[in-house]
Parts: C-alpha cells; structure tokens; sequence
C-alpha cells in the first residue's frame, strides 16, 4: 500500500513540473512572439534612427572640416595651386575632371590629386548631369566657410584692424592679391606681429624660421610691394601700406565669397 503512496506522489510531482514548465514555456514563446511583433512594427522607426546616426556623423566630419582643425596650409594649396583649378571651376560650379586636363593643360595625376584634396576638405561634391554623366560641382557653403576661415586666421595673424577698401576689382587681381597677401603672411604666420612697430634685420627672420632663399624671397617681395622699407641696416614695416594691402585681401575674398555664392 505504501508503494502504491508513494508511486501516486511521484506520479504528482513530475505532473505539477511539466504543468509548469509548459506554462512557462507558453509565457517565453508569447514574449518572443511580443518583442518580434514589436521589431516589425519598429523597424521604420530604427532605420531612421540609423540613418539619423549616419547623418550626424557626416556633419560632425563637415564640422570639423571649417574649423580650427583644418589644414591652413593644405586649404591654400588647393585655392591657389594646382595650376589655378580652383579659379577656373569658382566661375563654372560644375565640372568634370577630363574638362579641367583639356582646359587648363594639365595632367589627369593633378587633376586627380586636387580633386582628392578638394573631396576631402568637403569643397566640392559628386553629381550626375541631366544626361547621367558623373560630374563634380561645388560645395558653396563649405567654400564660403574655408574662405571665411582663411580670411580670419590671415587677418589674426597680421595683429591689425582691417578697414574696408573702396573701388573694384577684378576676380584674377584678386587672386593677385591673396596670393601676394599669403606669401607675406604663411612664412610667419603669427610671428609676424613681432616684426611689427619694430626694427628687424635678418637675424631676427631667421630667428622666426625664414631662412636661405625662402628669406630673399620674402624681403623681394615684401619690398616690391612697398610692406616694408630699408632703415640702414635694418629693415620697418610702413604700416599705412600694410594696413591698405590687407584691407585689398579682405575686399578679395568678399570677391570670392560673391563669385562662389552667385
């Protein structure tokens, strides 16, 4: 009798343990079943958050590109070297690189490399014609933000109030003149508000870095352009012309800013 007992209980227990792991097994399959239903209905909604993600790292980079974080000299180099392609494409706003080697008589390598460059500075951006044709066109506000930059970073380390110029002037004297206005600046940079309302001779340039030919170079020039004058054997900025001739630089790239906005 007590067999049978304890055959009933055990019966009992292993019952009452598949009752309750089948309920639970239910209430794991209907969770399952609630959290997939709820991706379905969520999935539009995670893909737009995504692509939210996505976009906001883009304008982080784009941000990054016009701020402090920018190459000055490499931002220059691509304005003003490559055998003028940035004057060229700023009064087309669409081009193709075959266009640019044909042009402007240029290797498709330098096309290439300022097209890279200009890519990764944000400058311009990939396009297709109304023909489908992959062509490249100009990134206005980028550029706008690049020459602003270039303009204040210019303006700052000259150490002067700038005052505005009047008349005008074309856009190649104003290519003219930022160039001429960098290659008074860039060796310096910020060391050249020490030479200001000061003396300076040779010592003192090589002493800020210019030294060899760079050094002839920057006294011819700044010379032709009446920047500075000889004292004996020292040499004075005549800041009257200096101050006029970053004034000329800042109505040049207003120049610019317009011709790229227009």
């Amino acid at each position: 009798m007590l067999d049978y007992v304890l055959l009933f209980l055990i019966l009992g227990i292993v019952a009452l343990v598949l009752i309750i792991h089948s309920l639970a097994s239910r209430d794991d399959l209907l969770e399952r079943r609630v959290l997939e239903r709820a991706s379905r209905a969520d999935i539009i909604s995670l893909n737009h958050l995504k692509i939210a993600r996505k976009l906001s790292k883009l304008e982080e980079e784009e941000s990054k590109r016009v701020s402090g974080e920018i190459d000055i000299d490499k931002l220059v180099m691509t304005l003003l070297g490559f055998g003028g392609i940035f004057r060229f494409v700023l009064t087309r706003k669409m081009f193709s690189p075959r266009e640019l080697v044909v042009e402007l008589g240029l290797t498709m390598d330098t096309v290439r490399e300022w097209v890279n460059n200009a890519l990764e500075m944000g400058m311009i951006e990939k396009t297709k014609s109304a023909h489908g044709v992959f062509l490249y066109q100009l990134n206005k506000r980028v550029i706008v933000d690049h020459l602003d930059f270039l303009r204040n970073n210019i303006i700052d380390f000259a150490g002067i109030r700038v005052e505005r110029v009047l008349g005008e002037i074309s856009l190649e004297e104003a290519f003219n003149t930022i160039r001429e206005a960098l290659a008074i600046i860039m060796p310096l940079k910020e060391n050249l508000r020490q030479l200001l309302n000061t003396r300076f001779n040779i010592s003192d340039l090589e002493r800020l870095n210019i030294s060899g030919p760079a050094l002839n170079r920057w006294l011819d020039d700044a010379e032709r352009l009446n920047i500075i004058h000889r004292e004996e054997s020292n040499y004075v900025f005549d800041m009257n012309n200096f101050r006029d001739f970053i004034g000329r630089f800042n109505q040049s790239i207003d120049l610019l800013i317009n011709y790229t906005l227009y």
